[in-house]
């Protein structure tokens, strides 16, 4: 059975990740500001989440958000890769359980 919800909290919990890594790099030079981190977890039958966002009281590390931007922005590319894969699946599924039924007009193997 296809889980597509767990794709999609990967996309999810990637956005926000983008969200605060983009933020801290914006704020990089604003006096006062603290770095903030994503603490993620695990949902109970698969997936992620962001349990909560943490203030680490240390100033910004342009270095370190900006690989972990990049590090989000590729989980979430990955996770819409699997999420394609799962609904080209499914399409192609229902494309054949309409060929055995003789519903369809495309060509079936």
């Amino acid at each position: 059975m296809f889980r597509i919800d767990i794709p999609l909290s990967g996309m999810q919990t990637s956005q926000i990740m983008m969200n605060i890594y983009s933020n801290n790099i914006a704020n990089v030079n604003t006096e006062g500001y603290t770095e903030k981190k994503p603490v993620l977890e695990s949902i109970e039958g698969g997936g992620v989440r962001v349990a909560k966002i943490e203030n680490t009281n240390s100033s910004v590390s342009l270095v370190s958000n900006l690989v972990e931007l990049e590090l989000a922005s590729l989980q979430y590319r990955a996770n819409a890769f699997a999420l394609k894969i799962m609904l080209d699946t499914y399409g192609s599924v229902i494309n054949m359980l309409k060929c055995n039924r003789k519903e369809c007009n495309i060509h079936c193997y």
